[in-house]
């Protein structure tokens, strides 16, 4: 329920002492909230229970209808994350990235407005200030920070199948969640915790919806090894057929950022 949800993240956000708190709340076919209601009543529920506390709060609701940004699994991921903090990241997930660190910015009062917070949070990237903070967190937190000076040292699955769409039309909607579930199938995800993760391998989207695709035009490429060929044969007709989901009629591109309350 909403008022449980809100008492497992506060208490949590409550005991770090933080004075603001932004919140990046998900709904749609990736996330726990299904509806975007759904997320907007946890929203409220979280910005009441801040208020209580005489906590500035934000809560952004963004979509995870489709995958956010375009790499999917560890490797692929961190090395789209080092990218977005080198300011070439995919839009999406560097719109949605810059955003919550411009309300972090504003409520720490780091800036004037929020449009302030929002230059500032470009020039920190910009000028590389936010990739070394990156790199700063993982050296306090005895990780090393060498990936980030060398991505190039990231474990990635050598072979790479290319997706192709069987048909000509409008990318309608994913199946975020299934997708999520194919990662753990391909090993980059457990299925009990005595699994071990595989880093290496993933996916990476070459598609948004709304976009218009052709016959045969990539819709994604599968990172995987020579031993799962079978496997990936099983998950290419998956997401032909079940995951990705094309319309003959045009589609709007999804917002990424639904809704912003603040309390």
């Amino acid at each position: 329920s909403i008022p449980l949800i809100t008492a497992s993240i506060m208490s949590k956000k409550l005991a770090e002492g933080a004075n603001g708190i932004v919140f990046d709340i998900k709904y749609g076919s990736g996330a726990f909230m299904k509806s975007n209601k759904m997320s907007e009543a946890l929203a409220k529920s979280l910005i009441s229970t801040g208020k209580r506390f005489k906590k500035k709060t934000v809560a952004v609701l963004s979509s995870m209808n489709q995958p956010l940004g375009n790499k999917i699994g560890h490797s692929l991921e961190i090395l789209e994350c080092i990218e977005t903090l080198k300011g070439k990241g995919p839009k999406d997930l560097t719109f949605l990235s810059l955003n919550l660190a411009a309300h972090m910015i504003f409520l720490a009062k780091k800036a004037k407005n929020f449009k302030a917070a929002l230059v500032l949070a470009q020039k920190l990237i910009d000028n590389g200030s936010a990739l070394e903070k990156l790199a700063e967190l993982i050296k306090n937190q005895g990780g090393d920070r060498s990936f980030i000076d060398d991505p190039s040292k990231l474990k990635i699955a050598k072979i790479k199948t290319v997706v192709p769409s069987l048909k000509k039309g409008w990318i309608k909607s994913f199946q975020t969640d299934q997708v999520g579930l194919a990662l753990i199938d391909l090993g980059g995800g457990r299925k009990t915790k005595d699994d071990k993760i595989d880093l290496s391998v993933g996916f990476e989207m070459h598609v948004k919806i709304g976009d218009i695709v052709k016959k045969n035009q990539p819709l994604l490429s599968i990172y995987h090894h020579e031993n799962q060929k079978e496997l990936v044969q099983d998950l290419m007709m998956k997401f032909q057929k079940q995951f990705i989901d094309i319309s003959s009629k045009q589609v709007k591109p999804e917002k990424i950022i639904l809704k912003t309350l603040k309390g």
